[in-house]
């Protein structure tokens, strides 16, 4: 006749182990230890033993399957086993061990009797499989939290002196107080309200409504407006500026595509006149007419007067060569008459496109070509000058 009770003590000494051990991540094992009597003696040899999990004293509703352990030692009636039913098999309802014995090779198993509680040291497998406790799944968290995402009541970081400290205003805060702090902050980032700075300093472009408003080549520091380059202020335009409006320029001027450069108003008049005779060089120039000019390319016209008073007015035979030039530009020279067909007076206009390098002066000048001849006056005499354009530099 085979016997086996529990030692309580014993197995639960190894069971507080094997507790410790199912935590941090070991098996659902976890050993058995029990007495074996034969014929009313302690059992001594290698016996063959089965285990079955039930969840009554007696019934039939076994839990899990049977374990059966060949060959046991056993000396002096105690023996020691590892039982591995799964963590399933334990959800915290009472559980009891049934056990049959034969000696090793036996025909048979004898059912030993009456089934053994386990206690509650066993259940510290549970510990493995128990993710649908809520208990289990909160022993490593914090309020929900990793444990890992807390620190230590000796932790360094609760003293450090480094800023910025709580409460420092090196924090950017919640607030609509100017608050003295400094960031960097890098990707993308969205205001919904206004925002405003004393200098924005932006690396390469501005935009409005997602478009290119403002841009800087890098190349060259240029600047470009709209994301074709053009730009319009108060009207609609297809030019690269259209502006409704008066445009000025306060220096420098404009330049245009032949590369002239113009710093003052095109087109603009200056004129002098005089009625008074004045009577010509004999063999040199007089100055009839001056104006003084800025720097420019202007169309000079000289009208006058010519009148012949040779000989006291009689010329059946008697000639006069006049010529003029503006500056030192020769501009033309005409008879006034010719042997036997004398020319008393007459008008006539001259013409030319000149340029002022610098300001200055710019006379109409005529004389009598004949050193000897004279008796020749100018009179009525109107010199225009019409600005057409800056000085030409090359």
């Amino acid at each position: 006749m085979f016997s086996s009770y529990f030692k309580n003590s014993l197995f639960i000494v190894l069971m507080v182990v094997l507790s410790a051990g199912a935590i941090f991540g070991q098996t659902t094992s976890f050993t058995y230890q029990g007495r074996l009597t034969d014929g009313g003696t302690p059992a001594n040899g290698n016996y063959d033993l089965q285990f079955a999990l039930f969840d009554a004293a007696d019934g039939s509703n076994q839990i899990g399957q049977t374990k059966t352990l060949s060959s046991v030692p056993v000396s002096g009636g105690v023996f020691t086993v590892t039982l591995d039913f799964g963590g399933n098999s334990f959800t915290g309802a009472n559980r009891f061990l049934e056990i049959s014995a034969r000696p090793s090779g036996a025909a048979s198993f004898i059912l030993l009797t009456p089934r053994q509680p386990i206690t509650s040291t066993p259940y510290a497998v549970r510990s493995v499989t128990a993710s649908n406790s809520e208990m289990a799944n909160n022993a490593q968290q914090l309020a929900g939290l990793a444990a890992s995402q807390y620190v230590k009541t000796d932790d360094s970081r609760l003293s450090d002196a480094r800023d910025p400290k709580a409460g420092s205003a090196s924090y950017v805060q919640n607030q609509t107080n100017v608050q003295a702090a400094n960031f960097n902050i890098g990707g993308n980032g969205s205001v919904s309200g206004t925002l405003s700075g004393g200098t924005v300093n932006a690396a390469t472009q501005y935009n409005l409504g997602g478009q290119k408003i403002l841009s800087l080549s890098p190349s060259d520091n240029s600047l470009s407006l709209g994301s074709t380059g053009n730009v319009g202020i108060g009207i609609v335009s297809n030019s690269k500026l259209a502006v409704a409006g008066m445009v000025e320029s306060t220096a420098g001027g404009f330049k245009f595509p032949d590369t002239t450069v113009q710093t003052t108003a095109a087109a603009k008049a200056y004129v002098t006149k005089g009625g008074f005779e004045i009577e010509l060089d004999h063999g040199g120039y007089t100055n009839i007419s001056t104006l003084s000019l800025p720097p420019g390319t202007y169309l000079l016209t000289a009208t006058v007067h010519f009148w012949n008073k040779a000989d006291g007015g009689f010329l059946s035979d008697n000639t006069r060569l006049v010529q003029c030039q503006f500056n030192d530009e020769y501009v033309g020279m005409f008879y006034m008459g010719a042997p036997g067909n004398p020319m008393y007076h007459f008008t006539t206009t001259m013409h030319t496109l000149f340029t002022l390098d610098a300001s200055g002066p710019v006379s109409f000048k005529c004389g009598d070509y004949y050193a000897d001849a004279g008796q020749v006056f100018a009179r009525d005499r109107r010199l225009t000058a019409i600005r057409v354009g800056d000085v030409v530099t090359q």
